[in-house]
């Protein structure tokens, strides 16, 4: 194999498929990444099995031919390449990768114990890439970390003909986005650490999903994810919404500014609870711990219902009210959830059961 292209160029690839590979995989041939020169194009692959990532550029083709090269060498040999033309040529021990004047040779694995790249065959959606990224941002840290159940420590994905639900949760709040879409119908549970891939490689433009028995994909013109699905049902969250007592809109800023106060008065489990009462137009937040207390008042732009007064982990709200920008919040009762609503997205989160005299203790 032989090929010619730029830094820029060649980096660019090397980035978006070593983010795929874990460097201490015991399976030497899974710590590298396949290179692949075809016609006019090089394609570079890497993989850890679950997540697997392809990125396709433009190159001269002197020789076609594959070649493996150990992934975190040639990614960061590349990486500090300076800018300008580099070419590739492979041997059968090594490859040499010449810039300028100066080159720098690199050992090659065995290409036939490289795994064959998965294909996924299925129903495809179309969206806006820079929409799903936004909205994928807002739901896939809101995960179990539990083995026993798996289904809840992905995101799970349901695709209808105008749209996707984006839906995610750790058991006491619930995130819940819609991104606006074109194609097929298609559900799917996909783990946290495929989204996070998706997040960083693509930014804007088409983005084709593809759902498949117990693959997606996520792909643009040049670079595709393949994510293996978490197998299971995921819950029906329908019935988890409540029916509001009141309703209101403060701003979101000020709200902000005083929870992330309130969140540094903490029990001697490191836990914030913070006690919202909402009544004659003004909110009041309460925290209080063995360190200090905190009460302040913050003026209610809208507000439709009854007074009520509900405790919740500080942290929570704080987590859902960061990636809103105009938030509305409904409230159910003392035992029941907020709902914090915004375009396109709302979260749901659980109270604390507390006493007001618990927290006075």
């Amino acid at each position: 194999m032989q090929i010619t292209t730029t830094k820029e160029v060649l980096e660019s690839a090397a980035f978006a498929a070593y983010r795929a590979v874990n460097p201490k995989n015991p399976l030497v041939i899974m710590s590298g990444v396949l290179l692949t020169a075809k016609g006019d194009q090089l394609t570079i692959t890497g993989s850890d099995v679950e997540v697997t990532i392809t990125s396709t550029i433009p190159v001269e083709v002197i020789d076609e031919g594959s070649v493996v090269l150990p992934g975190r060498y040639f990614y960061e040999l590349v990486r500090r390449l300076p800018e300008g033309p580099v070419s590739i040529e492979t041997f059968k021990k090594e490859a040499k990768i010449k810039y300028g004047k100066q080159q720098a040779s690199s050992s090659v694995l065995p290409v036939d114990e490289y795994p064959a790249i998965p294909k996924v065959e299925g129903r495809v959606v179309e969206v806006d890439a820079a929409e799903m990224i936004s909205s994928v941002k807002k739901v896939y840290f809101v995960c179990l970390d539990d083995p026993v159940r798996p289904t809840l420590s992905g995101v799970y994905f349901n695709a209808t003909p105008f749209g996707i639900e984006i839906v995610s949760t750790d058991l006491y709040r619930i995130n819940w986005a819609y991104v606006q879409a074109e194609g097929e119908e298609g559900q799917a549970i996909v783990s946290k650490r495929g989204l996070e891939e998706m997040i960083k490689v693509f930014r804007s433009g088409k983005l084709l999903i593809t759902f498949g028995s117990n693959l997606v994909s996520f792909a643009n013109e040049s670079t595709k994810i393949v994510v293996r699905l978490i197998e299971g049902k995921y819950p029906n969250i329908a019935s988890s919404i409540p029916t509001h007592n009141a309703k209101m809109r403060v701003s979101r800023d000020e709200l902000l500014e005083t929870l992330n106060r309130a969140v540094l008065l903490t029990d001697k489990n490191n836990f914030s609870t913070v006690d919202i009462t909402a009544k004659d137009k003004t909110l009041i937040v309460e925290a209080c711990s063995e360190t200090g207390t905190l009460c302040e008042e913050i003026r209610i732009e809208e507000y439709e219902g009854k007074p009520i007064e509900v405790f919740f982990n500080t942290r929570y709200l704080i987590d859902s009210l960061s990636v809103c920008s105009n938030p509305t919040l409904v409230f159910a009762g003392p035992m029941n959830c907020v709902k914090i609503e915004d375009n396109n997205f709302y979260s749901l989160v659980l109270p604390v059961t507390k006493k007001r005299s618990e927290v006075a203790a």
